[in-house]
């Protein structure tokens, strides 16, 4: 269901939405806003009620921020919109972009950007901050027109900007910056003790995983998808070795090693398989 809410085909695959995954596949990165909420900002400080953050259920980079934001019993303090998980068109008068938009839940159901199937609401949770209709507003409402329009968003209410998009930092900024907020302060998914397997999970055996899923869906030759594949099931073995010896990927205490890795292996069978045929 999720290959055909998006609509992604062999043609669409080279739309601008999927920027993310190419770049990773390439081992670049996107144009980042990573600002960071902390009492010692001069900016963003670590308040209730001010921040919001945007998701697709559909992504997993944003499903983890989303994990972390309810592990950390976040919920009344940072609110939450969840768009739609069929891409659509942002701007059908301008241009050919389609990506992230938001919906109500009562909304009627909506075909992919190819015209197929139908696709409900349920589940959508609308913009209530900025009243905006996709991702791509938001962006452009934070004055940065030009960068790719993913998700997730963290959002300053106060400012009117977008604070930090990548998943990764927001992780971080759940887990620690909020703990005078949260219903749930002791859960430390990043403690200092384990800190350096975390990170040579994160930098390693995961990057390698992750990056060479989409090497698969990108490849343009056999040759190139035969390479990437072959590193996908080795990771795959090297973890199972890893988690055949302790509960968790750093030891016996569960981080944000283990929600990384979460939300690539539950999609593994559904979207993986189906969309980039491992």
């Amino acid at each position: 269901r999720c290959v055909q809410e998006t609509g992604i085909n062999a043609e669409y695959m080279g739309n601008q939405n999927n920027h993310r995954h190419k770049l990773m596949a390439s081992g670049q990165t996107q144009n980042s806003l990573t600002n960071q909420i902390s009492k010692d900002s001069d900016r963003f400080q670590p308040e209730g009620d001010r921040y919001h953050l945007y998701i697709s259920y559909l992504c997993p980079f944003a499903h983890r921020t989303y994990i972390v934001r309810n592990l950390k019993g976040l919920q009344n303090h940072i609110g939450l919109s969840n768009t739609h998980s069929t891409y659509q068109k942002t701007k059908p008068e301008q241009d050919d972009h389609a990506g992230w938009v938001f919906r109500n839940e009562s909304d009627p159901p909506i075909t992919n950007v190819l015209g197929n199937g139908s696709f409900p609401s349920e589940g959508c949770i609308p913009d209530t901050v900025n009243n905006c209709k996709t991702v791509r507003e938001l962006y452009e409402l934070s004055g940065f027109p030009e960068v790719k329009f993913s998700v997730p968003v963290l959002w300053d209410k106060k400012e009117k900007v977008i604070v930090n998009n990548e998943s990764a930092d927001i992780m971080r900024i759940f887990n620690s910056a909020f703990n005078d907020l949260s219903t749930n302060p002791a859960l430390d998914l990043y403690p200092e003790a384990l800190r350096p397997q975390i990170d040579n999970f994160n930098n390693g055996l995961f990057t390698a995983l992750n990056n060479n899923l989409y090497k698969c869906g990108f490849a343009k030759a056999q040759a190139e998808y035969d390479v990437a594949v072959n590193i996908v099931f080795e990771q795959l073995d090297k973890i199972e070795e890893l988690l055949d010896k302790q509960r968790y990927v750093a030891g016996e205490r569960f981080t944000e090693a283990d929600i990384k890795l979460f939300v690539v292996l539950v999609r593994f069978d559904e979207v993986y398989l189906s969309l980039i045929h491992i």
